[in-house]
């Protein structure tokens, strides 16, 4: 039998959002969505994304260039109520698990406001427990979720932080790090254990034998 590919979305949001080259180094999509101001990062890294969503109250068509307008014209859009019971980000990560997806990146996503970032954030458990790796990516920050299981992460940023998103974190491993860990347990009640690490090869392994860790990646 052969293997499954992996279904791969983006997802451009709100927030902060940085262009690099970098971007070029993540899997490519096989769907891209853009949600409401998302849209301008979509534009900034040259993707034309197959679907635009969104209340649109934080998307202005008059700081579009005739051109730029014209191809946001030509995306298929959907609006929603500004008064409803999930962010944009939320609906759009809910349209790629109905398109098949099993990895979802949402780029931009931290920073602006809080509360959408914490609900960004928390939104990457969320989908795990759906069977979706997801990771958020704003060009100068990255998150991810990981929970009873290993996962390799190629060097992007320059620090590499673990917080326990359960009580406890337990049999956490990170190789490949400046300050390895070896069958570590990471509490909520010590959240500064992990901070600040950093990646000193091409990549790192990290792993958590019992609950949820999440891995935050920092520029300066």
């Amino acid at each position: 039998m052969g293997v499954e590919e992996t279904i791969v979305c983006y997802i451009f949001c709100g927030g902060e959002f940085t262009y690099s080259k970098d971007l070029f180094s993540l899997p490519k999509p096989d769907y891209t969505i853009a949600a409401d101001s998302g849209m301008y990062g979509a534009i900034t890294g040259g993707f034309v994304p197959d679907l635009f969503i969104g209340d649109f109250d934080s998307f202005d068509f008059s700081r579009l260039s005739d051109e730029n307008r014209q191809l946001v014209n030509s995306v298929p859009s959907v609006r929603y109520p500004v008064k409803k019971d999930l962010t944009d980000s939320a609906i759009a990560a809910q349209i790629a698990v109905e398109k098949g997806a099993d990895s979802i990146y949402f780029l931009g996503g931290l920073g602006g406001r809080l509360d959408h970032t914490l609900s960004n954030v928390f939104l990457l458990r969320a989908l795990k427990d759906r069977g979706v790796s997801a990771v958020i990516d704003s060009g100068c920050h990255a998150v991810r979720y990981i929970e009873n299981e290993c996962c390799e992460i190629k060097k992007r940023y320059k620090y590499i932080s673990f917080f326990a998103y359960s009580d406890d974190a337990r049999g956490v491993t990170a190789e490949g790090v400046e300050y390895p860990l070896r069958d570590a347990v990471i509490s909520r009640n010590n959240p500064s254990y992990a901070v600040s690490n950093s990646i000193i090869g091409e990549k790192c392994r990290i792993s958590v034998e019992n609950g949820g860790l999440l891995v935050v990646e920092s520029n300066e």
